[in-house]
C-alpha cells in the first residue's frame, strides 16, 4: 500500500532541522516504493539550508511563504483562557488555508469544503484512496491535528523541545462550564487509567484531561473554533461528536526528540508522551554546511595562539602602554599555529534566531560585552549569528576599530625602540580577531569539540548539540522553554544558568540617550563603558568557573558518552511505523465484523491468503522478516530493551539447553543466541511454532543471522495432551495468535479497546484464519529427544501456559532448571501456575508485565534442591 506522510515543520531552524532529521529517517525506514513519499512543510525563508539536504534524504520540499516570526508570535500565551470564542484575522486565516492546502496535497488529499460539514471525512472516504497517511507536525503547527480530523487520518505530533507554554490560570474553569460532558468524559479516562482499568503504562487509552492539560489544551482555545466550524466542517472542539457510550479516541502520540538521560520522564505525564532520544539532521545537512569556514579554520591553526595571546592585564605588565601587545608575545611559528592542541580555546556564542525574533535590542552593546569578555579571559570567541546583520556587523566594526587601535599602539611602540635603540621598523604583526563573527550555518558537530565552551541562550537543540559534545555551557535564557533546559543543564552539572542581566544589562544601557549607538566609539560613554565593564567582568567570570571545574569536564564528558549510545530516530520511527500500521489494518475490510470472520473461521472457512512478510529495522542494528512490522517492534522492546525473559537471577552455564514455547518470529531466539555472553553458553535451543505463516518466518530470521544450526524448530504447539488443536491466527497481530480465542476476545479485546479506542481494537483482529496444528507434550518431546536438561524454559502461548506445564510428568519436571513464563491471569490461572511450580519444587516469584494488557503477568521460577542438599 502507498505511503505518504507529511511532516509540517514551522518555527525556527532550531524548530525544524529536527524534525529534518525524523523525516529523513522516516522516509529511509519505512518508504520502499517509489510511490511512498515523505514531505517536508517549511517555511521558504528556511530553504537556503533546507532544499539540497531535502533532496539528498528523497524527501519531496514544499514552503511556506509566512515568515518563521510569526510563528512565535502566534503561539499560546497566558491571556488565551477563553473557550470557544471568535478570533482571526484575514492574514491568519489566509496563513492557514496556505498550510492546509501544502498538507493535503503532500497526502494526495482534497482540501474539505467550506461550509460542506466535512466533505464527506466522516466516514473516511475521501482519505482511502491513500491507506498509509500519516501527518505529523510539531507544536508550532497545531492546525495539522485539526485538519487530520477532517481528513480521517491518524497524526502525529513531534516536538524537539519539552512543551513551551502550560495552561493559563482558569483555563480548566472555563473548560468546564464551555463543555461539561467532554470534561467529564476526560475525567473519567484519567480515573480508569489510574486504577488499571483503562491504559497502562506506556499505553495512550482513551484521551483524558492529563493529555489535554499536558499539551491539547491549545487546541481548545478560542482562535479555532470558528475556523473548525466554518473551514473544516467539525465540531467547535475537538471530541465533541464523540457518542455517548462509547470510549473517546486516543489522543495523538507526542514524540519528544529527547533523552530520557537528560530529562528523566515524570510520572505525571500522560502514556501518550514519548521520549525518544534526540533527533539530528547532521547526516543530510549539505556541502558547506559539513565544513568550516575558511575564517574559523584559519583561527584554529592559529589556536595556540589564543592562550599565548596575553590578556589586557598581561599586557600592561609586559608592553610599555596599557593595552599594548609585543610582537614576541603574539607571534607564532609555522609549527606552532597548525600543532595539535592538549585543550581547546575557543569559545563559541550562538544565540540561534533570538535576535531576528527582536530578543537582543542591543547589538552593538551585546558585541562590546562579548569582546571584552574575550580579552579578560585572553580566548577568542566564535560567534554564530544565523544571518543576523546588526550582530554580524557589530562584531566585526568593533574588531576592525580594535585592530586599527592595537596596530597604532605597536607602531609607536616600535618607533619609540627604533629611535632608542636604532633599530630596524618593522611592520606591525596584525594580531587575530578576538571575535570572529560567521554569518553562515556552522555544523555544531564540528564546532563544538574544537570549543572549550559556549554560551548559549538555552535553545533546545543548542543544549542537545553541546551536551552530545561534552561542552560545558553558560546558558542565558531569554524566550520560551529556554528557563527550563538552562535549570535542567545545571542540574546535570553540565554548565551554569546566566541572568540576562549579567550578559544584557536588561537592557538599561539604552537610557541616557544610548538607543541607536551603532559603533564601539558611540558606546564609549560613561554609562554604556561601565555598563559594558561590568557585564563582560561578570560574563568573563562566569566562564571561567565553567573552565576551572573538572567536575563538570567530567560529568559532561559521562554525558557525551552515554548519548553517543542513542538513536533517538529509532524510537520515533517505531511510533510512525505502527501508526500507519494501525491505518492499514483500520481500512482492511471494513465491512466486516471480526465477530463475522470469526465464526466464519470456525466454520471452516478457508484461510485468506497472507501478505508477504515485511522487513523490519530495528533498534541496536537488528533487521528481521516479519508479518506485523508494529508488534515486531512491540516484542523487540519487550524481549531486548526491557529484556523481560532475563530479570536477576535467570543465567545460563555453558551446555545449556533452552526451550522456547511459542517461538513466534524469533525474536527470543535471536536475543539468546546473538548475545556475547549467552550465546556460546547454549548447546541447543528447541523453538515450538505451530502456525505455518509465523514458522517460515521464524526459519528464515534464524538463517539470515546464522544461528540456525544451534535451533532445532518445532512446527507444533505445546498443550497438556498430544493430538491436534484448532488455532486461531490474526495478521495483524499474530504473536497474539491462540488455541482460545474466545478468552482472546472475551478479555484482552476490551483491554485493548481501553488502549486505542474499539475500532482499532477490533480492527486488529480482522482477517482471522484457523489452523489446525499437531500439539504435543513436554514429557512426550523431552523423551524423544532424550534430553537431560532443560535449563530454560521459557512460555509465551497466549493462554494455554498452565497446559502448557501440565504437559510435564514428574521425571521431567526435574529436568528443568528455570521457567520464565507469560501468564494471562484468566480465571485464578496466575495462582493456579503459582501452585504447580511450587509442588514441582519450585521457588517462584510473579511481577506484573511492564507493557500489554492489565491482566498480563511475568512468571519466574527456578528449581529448588532436593531435601539435604546444599544450596
Amino acid at each position: 500500500m502507498v505511503i505518504k506522510i507529511a511532516v509540517s515543520a514551522v518555527g525556527t531552524r532550531g524548530d525544524v532541522q529536527p524534525l529534518l532529521g525524523l523525516a529523513a529517517a522516516v522516509k529511509e525506514a519505512l518508504c520502499r516504493e517509489d510511490e511512498d513519499t515523505v514531505t517536508l512543510i517549511t517555511h521558504a525563508a528556511h530553504q537556503t539550508w533546507v532544499q539540497r539536504a531535502a533532496l539528498d534524504a528523497g524527501l519531496q520540499l514544499r514552503l511556506l511563504s509566512s515568515p518563521p516570526a510569526r510563528v512565535w508570535q502566534a503561539a499560546p500565551q497566558e491571556g488565551a483562557t477563553r473557550v470557544c470564542g471568535n478570533s482571526s484575522g484575514s492574514s491568519e486565516e489566509e496563513r492557514r488555508e496556505e498550510f492546509i492546502s501544502a498538507c493535503a496535497a503532500s497526502l494526495g488529499l482534497p482540501l474539505p469544503t467550506p461550509g460542506s460539514g466535512g466533505a464527506g471525512q466522516r466516514d473516511g472516504r475521501a482519505a482511502s484512496a491513500v491507506p498509509r497517511a500519516l501527518l505529523i507536525f510539531n507544536l508550532f503547527a497545531l492546525e495539522a491535528f485539526h485538519l487530520a480530523e477532517a481528513l480521517a487520518i491518524p497524526c502525529l505530533a513531534a516536538s524537539p523541545c519539552l512543551v513551551p507554554y502550560a495552561p493559563p490560570a482558569g483555563f480548566e474553569r472555563r473548560f468546564r462550564l464551555a463543555h461539561p460532558r467532554l470534561y467529564e468524559r476526560l475525567r473519567a479516562a484519567d480515573e480508569r487509567r489510574a486504577t488499571g482499568s483503562g491504559s497502562t503504562s506506556g499505553s495512550r487509552g482513551s484521551v483524558g484531561w492529563s493529555d489535554v492539560r499536558h499539551w491539547l489544551w491549545p487546541l481548545f482555545i478560542e482562535r479555532w473554533g470558528p475556523w473548525r466550524h466554518h473551514r473544516l466542517g467539525l465540531p467547535e472542539a475537538p471530541y465533541l461528536d464523540c457518542p455517548p457510550g462509547v470510549d473517546l479516541p486516543a489522543p495523538p502520540v507526542l514524540l519528544y526528540g529527547i533523552s530520557e538521560a537528560v530529562v528523566p520522564r515524570p510520572g505525571y505525564w500522560p502514556p501518550s508522551a514519548r521520549l525518544c532520544g534526540f533527533w539530528s539532521a547532521q547526516r543530510w545537512l549539505a556541502g558547506s554546511q559539513q565544513q568550516l569556514p575558511a575564517s574559523v579554520l584559519r583561527l584554529l591553526r592559529g589556536d595556540g595562539a589564543a592562550a599565548a595571546r596575553p590578556t589586557p592585564a598581561e599586557s600592561q605588565h609586559h608592553a610599555a602602554g596599557p593595552g599594548q601587545v609585543s610582537a614576541a608575545q603574539a607571534g607564532l611559528s609555522d609549527a606552532a599555529a597548525t600543532a595539535p592542541q592538549a585543550e581547546p580555546a575557543l569559545i563559541c556564542v550562538d544565540f540561534g534566531s533570538m535576535g531576528l525574533l527582536g530578543l537582543l535590542p542591543r547589538p552593538d552593546l551585546l558585541a562590546a560585552v562579548l569582546q571584552a569578555a574575550a580579552r579578560l579571559l585572553g580566548r577568542r570567541m566564535v560567534v554564530l549569528t544565523a544571518g543576523w546583520h546588526p550582530l554580524l556587523e557589530a562584531c566585526r566594526q568593533l574588531e576592525q576599530e580594535l585592530q586599527q587601535a592595537e596596530q597604532e599602539q605597536q607602531q609607536q611602540q616600535q618607533t619609540e625602540q627604533q629611535q632608542s635603540s636604532r633599530q630596524e621598523q618593522r611592520s606591525p604583526e596584525r594580531q587575530p580577531p578576538w571575535l570572529v563573527a560567521l554569518e553562515q550555518p556552522v555544523p555544531h558537530a564540528l564546532l563544538l569539540p574544537r570549543c572549550a565552551a559556549i554560551l548559549h541562550h538555552g535553545g533546545a537543540g543548542t543544549v542537545a548539540a553541546a551536551l552530545r559534545c561534552g561542552l560545558p555551557q553558560a546558558v542565558c535564557p531569554l524566550h520560551f522553554d529556554q528557563q527550563q533546559w538552562a535549570e535542567r543543564v545545571a542540574w546535570l552539572g553540565c554548565g551554569a544558568q546566566l541572568s540576562p542581566a549579567t550578559l544584557l544589562q536588561d537592557g538599561r544601557m539604552e537610557s541616557e540617550g544610548m538607543a541607536g549607538a551603532g559603533s564601539a566609539q558611540e558606546v564609549q560613554g560613561p554609562l554604556c563603558q561601565r555598563a559594558v565593564e561590568a557585564a563582560s567582568r561578570g560574563l568573563a567570570d562566569a566562564l571561567q568557573a565553567l573552565l576551572e571545574d573538572e567536575g563538570m569536564r567530567r560529568q559532561c564528558a559521562q554525558m557525551r558518552d552515554r548519548l553517543a549510545s542513542e538513536d533517538g530516530t529509532a524510537g520515533a520511527v517505531a511510533a510512525v511505523r505502527q501508526q500507519l500500521e494501525q491505518r492499514a489494518v483500520q481500512q482492511a475490510r471494513p465491512q466486516e465484523h471480526p465477530l463475522d470472520q470469526a465464526a466464519a473461521a470456525a466454520a471452516g472457512a478457508v484461510p485468506a491468503p497472507q501478505a508477504p512478510p515485511e522487513r523490519i529495522d530495528l533498534p541496536g542494528g537488528l533487521s528481521v522478516l516479519c508479518i506485523s512490522p508494529g508488534e515486531a517492534a512491540f516484542i523487540h522492546s519487550e524481549v531486548f530493551q526491557q529484556d523481560c525473559y532475563f530479570p536477576a537471577g535467570v543465567s545460563l552455564g555453558p551446555g545449556s539447553v533452552v526451550v522456547d514455547a511459542g517461538a513466534n518470529i524469533g525474536l527470543f531466539a535471536l536475543r539468546v543466541l546473538r548475545d556475547a555472553r549467552l550465546g556460546p553458553a547454549v548447546e541447543r535451543l528447541y523453538a515450538f511454532e505451530p502456525l505455518p505463516p509465523t514458522a517460515d518466518v521464524l526459519e528464515a530470521n534464524l538463517r539470515e543471522h546464522g544461528v540456525a544450526d544451534k535451533v532445532t524448530v518445532l512446527r507444533c504447539g505445546l498443550h497438556s495432551a498430544p493430538g491436534c488443536l484448532r488455532f486461531t491466527f490474526y495478521p495483524a497481530m499474530p504473536g497474539n495468535s491462540t488455541a482460545a480465542p474466545a478468552e482472546k476476545w472475551e478479555h484482552q479485546r476490551p483491554a485493548m479497546a481501553a488502549l486505542m479506542g474499539s475500532a482499532m481494537a477490533d480492527a486488529c483482529f480482522q482477517g482471522a484464519a484457523t489452523f489446525k496444528c499437531p500439539v504435543t507434550t513436554l514429557a512426550c518431546f523431552a523423551r524423544e529427544q532424550r534430553l537431560r536438561r532443560i535449563d530454560l524454559l521459557k512460555v509465551d502461548v497466549e493462554g494455554s501456559e498452565l497446559e502448557v506445564l501440565r504437559g510435564l510428568d514428574p521425571g521431567t519436571w526435574r529436568l528443568v532448571r528455570q521457567v520464565a513464563a507469560e501468564v494471562h491471569d484468566v480465571g485464578d490461572r496466575l495462582a493456579a501456575t503459582t501452585k504447580l511450580l511450587e509442588d514441582a519444587g519450585f521457588a517462584v516469584h510473579a511481577e506484573r508485565a511492564q507493557a500489554g494488557p492489565a491482566g498480563n503477568w511475568l512468571l519466574f521460577a527456578w528449581q529448588l534442591p532436593p531435601d539435604g542438599d546444599e544450596c
